[in-house]
């Protein structure tokens, strides 16, 4: 269970640092929002999370664990790849975005399951080095992702390489969705749980 989704978290991690690197200057830049119109945009990604936090138990209690941690996963890709398909004018462009910060709900599902996940599967005594090593996997590659990000950025352009960040935070999914994790309907036990 930890492999798919230290595998997920970690390509994931690395291709959202393209779209972190680039946001702003392709939201100001090239589809021309003002710097209000996109802090409006932003706050409402935060408000979509916070609605995220308060439902994410009902949503796994509905869709039973395995499905609503790959479920997030897919609907936080998908969301993800409106923002390089933005286009037109500012309103439809504003429009994209938004639809793209709803996403934001998936965030809260995504990180309870995950996390949760891990600490269920790893030994007590084990969690804290592997907590320190997921968020050490974390930090280090989303900073390492806008590195390529912005140098790709300069080579092929904003937009193409904010798609290609898009395409392969969504196709990090395929870890888990190809594991045993999609046909979870409740948290695994421990050895050291069932033993205690």
């Amino acid at each position: 269970y930890l492999r798919p989704t230290v595998l997920r978290m970690g390509t994931g991690s690395f291709f959202v640092g393209f779209i972190m690197s680039l946001y702003e200057l392709f939201t100001l830049r090239e589809l021309r929002l003002s710097p209000a119109l996109l802090g409006t945009v932003i706050a409402a990604g935060g408000v979509f999370a916070l609605l995220g936090a308060l439902f994410a138990e009902r949503i796994v209690r509905r869709l039973t664990y395995g499905p609503a941690a790959v479920g997030s996963a897919i609907y936080l890709g998908i969301s993800c790849l409106l923002i390089p398909l933005a286009h037109g004018s500012v309103a439809l462009c504003t429009a994209f975005l938004l639809a793209a910060q709803l996403g934001d709900f998936g965030w809260p599902v995504a990180n309870i399951t995950e996390i949760s996940l891990r600490q269920s599967v790893t030994p007590a005594h084990l969690l804290g080095r592997v907590n320190s090593a997921v968020y050490l996997l974390f930090r280090g590659l989303v900073p390492l992702g806008a590195l390529a990000g912005g140098a790709f950025g300069d080579l092929i352009g904003v937009r193409t390489t904010m798609l290609i960040g898009a395409s392969g935070f969504l196709l990090s999914t395929v870890f888990i969705v190809f594991s045993p994790i999609r046909r979870l309907h409740e948290l695994p036990v421990t050895f050291e749980a069932t033993t205690a």
